[in-house]
C-alpha cells in the first residue's frame, strides 16, 4: 500500500520516516513462531472451512492456494483492533471485506484484561496519545469488581467510550444492627462477597469506614 514498497520493498521504505513510525509502532508488533510467520507471509486474514491442524496444537490455518490465513480464536479480537488502530493512525487501507471481518471479530472476541495492560504499557513507552481515537475528556472510571464476564464487558465498553484510566474498586455490603437476614446472606453469596467479621460490637458511623479499610488491607493488602 505504500509507494516506497512498490519501488523497493521494506529496504526502500525504511528510509521513510512515516514508514518507520508505522513499522515500529508497538501496537503493530506481536510475538510469533518463526515457521508460522514465514508461511503466513503477507496473506490476507479470513475464516477457512478446513479443520486440518497444520501446526500441531497451534490452531493457525493457512490456505497456500488462496493465500488466506485464519488465526486462532484467542488472537482474532486483538488482530482486528490492531488493524483498526493502524487504519486510524496511519491511514492503513482496509477493504470492505476486511472491515466486515474485523468488525465481526471485534464484537465476537471482546477486549481482554491483558490487552488493557498491554495498551497502558505501550502508551507509557511510546509517550503518545491516540488523538483520533481517545476522547478529549480525561475520564477516570472507578469500577466495582464484578463476577464472570461482566468485568470484561464493562472494560471493553468503557474503552470504546474513551475512558482513560480504570481503577478496580472493592464494594462493601454492611448489615444493619440486627445482622443480615437469610435472603441478604444468600444475595451476598450469589454476588461473591467475602464475609469479614469485625467483632461483636456495633460500629459507629465515624469508625465503620476505617474498620472496613483495615479489614481490606489485612485480607488483600500488606497489613
Amino acid at each position: 500500500q505504500k509507494k516506497c514498497w512498490k519501488k523497493g520493498g521494506r529496504k526502500k521504505c525504511m528510509k521513510n520516516r512515516n514508514y518507520q513510525n508505522f513499522e515500529f509502532d508497538l501496537h503493530n508488533l506481536q510475538p510469533s513462531i518463526g515457521e508460522i510467520n514465514g508461511d503466513r507471509s503477507n496473506f490476507m486474514y479470513s475464516e477457512l472451512n478446513s479443520n486440518v491442524k497444520q501446526y500441531g496444537k497451534c490452531s493457525m490455518k493457512i490456505d497456500f492456494k488462496k493465500k488466506l490465513v485464519e488465526p486462532p480464536k484467542i488472537a482474532r479480537g486483538a488482530i482486528a483492533r490492531t488493524y483498526f488502530y493502524m487504519n486510524t493512525i496511519y491511514n492503513l487501507k482496509l477493504s470492505i471485506r476486511e472491515k466486515k471481518l474485523f468488525n465481526k471479530w471485534n464484537l465476537s472476541f471482546p477486549v481482554t484484561k491483558w490487552e488493557c495492560i498491554r495498551e497502558h504499557l505501550i502508551f507509557k513507552i511510546q509517550e503518545q496519545e491516540k488523538k483520533n481515537i481517545e476522547s478529549p475528556l480525561l475520564i477516570h472510571l472507578g469500577l466495582v469488581i464484578s463476577k464472570n464476564k461482566k468485568m470484561n464487558f464493562a472494560i471493553q465498553k468503557s474503552i470504546e467510550l474513551g475512558v482513560h484510566t480504570i481503577t478496580p474498586i472493592f464494594s462493601q455490603y454492611f448489615g444493619c444492627e440486627g445482622g443480615f437476614s437469610l435472603s441478604e446472606v444468600q444475595k451476598a453469596i450469589k454476588h461473591e462477597f467475602i464475609p469479614v467479621k469485625l467483632g461483636p460490637r456495633i460500629l459507629r458511623t465515624e469508625t465503620a469506614a476505617i474498620a472496613a479499610v483495615t479489614a481490606l488491607q489485612i485480607r488483600f493488602g500488606d497489613l
